[in-house]
């Protein structure tokens, strides 16, 4: 590589995290300042709360950026660094600057940006990444980070249903997650997992298949070993203590799979 491309190159890494504040994040905190003057009372003490307070951080984070892909860039050998696409660093740094307190969200964009500068994985970042980032939470990346090391392995999904069978016909009712799986997360729900689950599958990441055979015994066992599915079924039955019909049942089973699209952004992203 030529000195000036490499000069160029080690700068494009140093100062990206000023442009970041300076283009991105500067005018719209100003903008946001001018915003929160107009407002008084409730509105403003409340409402405007965690605006105000990321106002303050939004410069502290930007240089926390800065070093996370610097440290990133100056790690990939001379001969592999590359100018970043200009179709990746612009969205990126637009959305960036409402997610920068989103720490998971934050160390996507710092592998998405430090890997487009890499030859020998640029041919795998797509566009498309900095929107699946925006429109993901921390705990989308977090539960999609699960499944990503967990790859392989059989995570099994289920639709669990209280039913309640009479003459002949089965009323369904609601009250328990729409996906029950065997993910095992510290300080997440199973309602968090379901909700992630869902939105990662509307982003192409994750494919919920309910077609292949499984063990229906391990979902049986799901169900019957969850202490959330096992309060809503006795609060059914509480409510209704002379029927002796109220059951749970699985529902649909299935499994999750990480689409190939969700490899390639994993690859890239975490």
């Amino acid at each position: 590589m030529c000195k000036n491309k490499k000069n160029a190159l080690i700068e494009a890494g140093v100062e990206m995290g000023k442009q970041v504040y300076e283009d991105g994040l500067k005018p719209t905190v100003k903008q946001a300042g001018g915003i929160l003057a107009t407002f008084t009372g409730f509105f403003n003490n409340v409402v405007l709360y965690p605006l105000k307070k990321l106002n303050i951080v939004f410069e502290q984070k930007a240089l926390a950026f800065e070093r996370e892909v610097q440290e990133k860039y100056n790690k990939i050998p001379e001969e592999n660094r590359v100018e970043p696409p200009i179709n990746i660093i612009g969205p990126a740094l637009e959305s960036l600057k409402y997610n920068i307190d989103q720490d998971d969200i934050r160390e996507m964009f710092v592998n998405l940006l430090a890997n487009s500068m890499d030859n020998r994985v640029s041919k795998f970042v797509h566009p498309k990444y900095v929107k699946i980032i925006e429109d993901m939470s921390n705990n989308d990346a977090k539960i999609f980070k699960y499944l990503i090391d967990n790859y392989g392995q059989n995570i099994i999904v289920c639709c669990p249903q209280i039913i309640i069978e009479k003459d002949n016909m089965r009323y369904v009712s609601t009250g328990l997650p729409q996906y029950m799986t065997n993910i095992e997360m510290e300080n997440v729900s199973e309602l968090d997992i379901s909700f992630s689950l869902n939105n990662l599958d509307s982003l192409g990441l994750v494919e919920l298949s309910f077609v292949e055979y499984q063990d229906n015994e391990k979902y049986e066992d799901l169900i019957s070993k969850n202490a959330l599915c096992q309060t809503t079924l006795k609060t059914y039955q509480s409510l209704t203590p002379e029927r002796n019909d109220i059951k749970l049942k699985t529902g649909s089973i299935g499994v999750v799979k990480v689409t190939d699209v969700g490899k390639y952004f994993g690859k890239i992203c975490l």
